[in-house]
């Protein structure tokens, strides 16, 4: 027979057992009163980041040298510099640990025959049912994937474009319409999902958020930013029938089957995910963000077991494909991972090094009414991110300003919602948001013409319809 190279993919042991330990450590100081857990999660966590430093991009390394300049700068000059490095290392370390744990759920999706048959179907449909299809998909489908859902139906987008016309013309308003639907869709789902990102932060940074009210308010915002969405869609296919002819218009006849089983596969894997959350808050009286943590690797691996159940082999497989996840995959997430804590870091050292009182007086927040902070907190970490600064080091350095101003007039959920939207609108409208980068390297597309021009207007639009909604739940 003849001698064949087997290239054995390519494995990072030390970075898989510095996030395995941190993530483990964290899941017990959240569950069990130990002492010594945290500060092993610190430890792992410093690990972490010295291991992975060949993963590390322009942005992870910017942020750690903000991180680590920061850290001088509070030794130096804070009154009580131990205690906010301690408050700001634990909550960096929960938030990378939410990160690592919360991508697992990535992992069981994207060998899932379901979801990749589900994807497919949706960038499929005829035009009077694509953009809401899209929308919705890449909306339900970003619960499970995060920013998986952009690069799985990303690329089924690009595909179907290139497949079905020749006319430049065409394929460009095809592109402008379905990519816009996608990244719209998966923007809104950081107003309520709680395996987002942005739930854990404001649940940590603003006390006293009631949960069903937040859901309540995010799923409104969610059908009303939808609802424009589709208006602007509809408005841009009314432009492009005026100048594109009939004859150079693809034809769709939406006769692809609906994929009966795969949808109720993976509607099965979320009701599996919200009830064994469930069941975790209830029998450990936790709230909803570490009972995610806990339950995120256990759903992940009954989905994998799920997914070779047909082999004979299959507790092989599932060993096999474990422990790719575990040295291949996670190291190759570490970045997102020490991006979201060296800036849930940095927002908390920089606050903590301001005068809040000073602050509060060099703006006048005292004078300031609810609606005006809720503005505030909507359009700043939007603005600035325009500019490159990570909205949630943003939200993190305003969250914990105005958490230490007593006496201010405003609604913690209504506060956290209008992070929520900040965070929202960052992926909508600016160049610098994770899902525009994302997705200009799948269409070649400009990250500021995704942004701006595509979604420009959209995204003004969508604050002027959060700021209503928000006016309406400040005064019932």
């Amino acid at each position: 027979m003849p001698n064949r190279t087997l290239t054995k993919p390519e494995t990072h042991p030390a970075v898989a057992a510095s996030m395995i330990g941190l993530s483990t450590a964290m899941l017990g100081s959240l569950y069990f009163d130990h002492p010594w857990l945290m500060p092993l999660a610190c430890a792992a966590f410093l690990c972490f980041i010295l291991v992975s430093t060949r993963f590390h991009g322009r942005r992870e390394r910017f942020l750690i040298a903000v991180s680590i300049g920061l850290t001088v700068a509070v030794w130096l000059w804070s009154p009580d510099a131990q205690h906010l490095l301690q408050s700001a290392l634990e909550r960096g370390v929960f938030l990378a640990a939410f990160m690592i744990l919360l991508a697992l759920l990535r992992e069981g999706a994207i060998t899932s025959p379901a979801v990749l048959e589900v994807g497919t179907y949706l960038t499929r449909q005829p035009p009077s049912r694509r953009y809401l299809s899209i929308h919705l998909g890449g909306h339900l489908l970003a619960i499970i994937l995060n920013f998986g859902a952009l690069n799985l139906l990303g690329p089924l987008i690009m595909r179907g474009i290139d497949s079905s016309t020749t006319d430049e013309r065409v394929a460009e308003i095809r592109k402008e319409r379905q990519i816009s639907a996608l990244l719209r869709g998966f923007a809104w789902m950081v107003a309520w999902s709680p395996t987002a990102i942005t739930q854990a932060l404001v649940f940590a940074i603003v006390p006293g958020v009631e949960p069903v009210r937040m859901l309540t308010i995010g799923l409104v915002l969610v059908l009303l930013t939808s609802l424009a969405g589709w208006g602007f869609d509809w408005l841009t296919g009314l432009k492009a029938r005026r100048v594109i002819p009939a004859s150079a218009r693809p034809q769709f006849d939406g006769s692809d089957p609906f994929p009966r089983m795969s949808f109720l596969n993976f509607l099965a894997v979320c009701l599996f995910l919200a009830g064994a959350t469930a069941a975790v808050i209830l029998l450990f009286e936790v709230t909803t963000v570490p009972a995610l943590m806990l339950v995120a690797p256990i759903v992940t691996g009954f989905w994998i077991i799920r997914q070779n159940l047909h082999q004979r082999d299959w507790p092989r497989r599932v060993v096999s494909r474990v422990r790719t996840i575990a040295t291949g995959s996670m190291p190759l997430g570490s970045p997102e991972a020490v991006t979201l804590a060296c800036a849930g870091y940095c927002g908390i050292c920089a606050a903590g090094l301001v005068d809040a009182t000073w602050f509060a007086e060099q703006f006048s927040l005292a004078q300031w009414n609810d609606l005006a902070i809720y503005a505030a907190a909507m359009l700043l970490p939007a603005v600035l991110s325009n500019i490159g600064l990570p909205p949630l080091m943003v939200i993190t350095f305003i969250g914990t300003l105005l958490s230490g101003l007593p006496g201010l007039d405003y609604d913690p959920t209504l506060l956290a919602m209008a992070f929520c939207v900040g965070w929202a609108l960052n992926l909508t409208g600016s160049p610098f948001g994770v899902s525009a980068v994302i997705m200009a390297r799948i269409t070649n597309v400009p990250a500021r013409d995704l942004a701006w021009r595509w979604n420009g207007l959209y995204s003004l639009a969508t604050f002027a319809i959060s700021s209503t909604v928000l006016i309406v739940f400040a005064r019932i």
